[in-house]
């Protein structure tokens, strides 16, 4: 098994009581507005990467591109290998994190996907598109 990247879009995310995270209006499949131009107060990614216990990555890198264009890049985070032990969930290493634009400006229809690289490995999660409301 290689690398699995998942990726959930949202308007908030927050940390709940015992360090759980809560994301605060997921979007499905796509974003409907009213009207571009458009500023959105927040707006979230919620990005898991999966991997087999075995090939827990030493660094990752996601960003989240808006068409062909970077508008979030986290840079290589290091992964040290206390952390790597202390992560697997049933047979796999997992890592979570949130990324959020505030604010978040669109100037027309778009769409966003995540890009991440792990273990050598380029992976892309499913276009996420915005739209204006027919």
């Amino acid at each position: 098994m290689s690398c699995v990247l998942e990726v959930v879009f949202c308007d908030d995310i927050r940390t709940e009581i015992g360090n759980k995270p809560s994301l605060m209006g997921v979007y499905p499949a796509e974003m409907l507005v009213e009207r571009f131009p458009a500023t959105l107060p927040r707006f979230c990614a919620w990005v898991n990467l999966v991997t087999p216990v075995e090939d827990a990555p030493e660094q990752i890198r996601v960003r989240l591109m808006q068409e062909d264009r970077p508008v979030l890049d986290t840079g290589e985070i290091a992964l040290n290998e206390a952390v790597r032990d202390a992560l697997p969930v049933n047979g796999a290493f997992v890592t979570s994190f949130a990324l959020a634009m505030s604010p978040f400006q669109l100037d027309g229809e778009t769409w966003l996907q995540a890009i991440a690289d792990c273990n050598g490995e380029t992976l892309t999660s499913r276009r996420f598109s915005i739209r204006q409301r027919s």
